[in-house]
């Protein structure tokens, strides 16, 4: 019997849909939450009563929140720089499009520190996804996210 001559598989990008994108970065803060669990004493020993007072906080509860910010902050940059996507993005066949650098990586990701005004971007980020289509830090790094599909 003759064998065909099909043209092989073609891989193609498309616009990442926001379901997938939202998903993939819940499933990217529980790998985050995995790796932050070295924290879970410290903020066990919290005196949350006393925050409630009004107590300051302590300067080590200060210095771990933004190291955890840092450490989610590499998760993502690195990620997404040296492999094109992090974990919760390759399995839904997401990845960074345009030029990837270190910097432009970070910047991407840059609300992970948690200090202000950096936590505006909480809310920012999110408004903007849903009506522009693409992330502010996104549009500002010069990058995007996309879906990649094999036909």
């Amino acid at each position: 019997m003759a064998s065909l001559d099909l043209p092989g598989m073609r891989t193609t990008y498309t616009e990442a849909t926001t379901w997938k994108r939202v998903v993939a970065f819940v499933l990217d803060l529980l790998v985050i939450d995995l790796l932050l669990t070295p924290f879970d004493e410290l903020l066990r020993s919290i005196d949350s009563a006393a925050l409630m007072r009004g107590a300051a906080l302590p300067e080590s509860l200060v210095a771990a929140g933004i190291l955890m910010g840092v450490v989610a902050l590499l998760y993502f940059g690195l990620f997404e720089y040296l492999l094109g996507g992090t974990i919760g993005m390759r399995l839904f066949n997401l990845s960074v499009k345009g030029r990837r650098t270190l910097g432009r990586c970070l910047l991407r990701n840059i609300y992970a520190i948690p200090i202000f005004p950096l936590t505006l971007l909480w809310i920012v980020e999110p408004v903007y996804l849903f009506w522009r289509k693409e992330r502010l830090l996104e549009r500002w790094s010069g990058t995007s996210t996309v879906e990649r599909v094999t036909v």
